[in-house]
């Protein structure tokens, strides 16, 4: 025979998490936990931007997003038609080049950068910003993000 048990609803005595022992749900997924970092920027060039966060994963197998959001952000200082990527480091590893504009006359426009990083780490590990070709942004309020992911 089976038992069971139906309710309505479980309050917690304290707190606002409800641990039920043995009961571990099924599949993986939800944030664990979320660093951010913004500043208004100045940068032209190649190399690594102050756009930078630290986290420690709690688990190996956990995965790391990173997002990051750039305004005001223009590309090459060598004139129209000329690209610049910006990608992601991990611990000074360069992820890849993940985005590429290209100028186009004096404007200026918002740009957002994505990326699923597995870092099978449980040690601190710091995300940044680099650029190559020129990027620029000018005084820009910009944004990197991480984000624990469950696996």
């Amino acid at each position: 025979m089976t038992s069971q048990l139906k309710v309505d609803r479980i309050s917690p005595a304290n707190g606002s998490e409800i641990i039920i022992d043995g009961f571990e749900p099924s599949g993986g997924g939800g944030v664990i936990q979320v660093k951010s970092y913004s500043a208004s920027i100045n940068f032209s060039g190649t190399g690594n931007t102050s756009l930078s966060v630290a986290m420690t994963p709690s688990s190996a197998s956990n995965k790391i997003l990173i997002l990051a959001t750039l305004s005001k952000t223009s590309s090459s200082t060598t004139g129209d038609g000329s690209p610049a990527f910006y990608g992601f480091k991990r611990n000074g590893t360069d992820l890849g080049w993940y985005a590429m504009m290209y100028k186009d006359g004096s404007r200026d426009a918002g740009h957002a950068l994505s990326y699923l990083d597995s870092p099978s780490s449980t040690s601190e590990v710091t995300y940044l910003v680099h650029a190559s070709g020129g990027l620029i942004l000018n005084n820009s309020k910009s944004t990197i993000t991480v984000m624990e992911i469950k696996e």
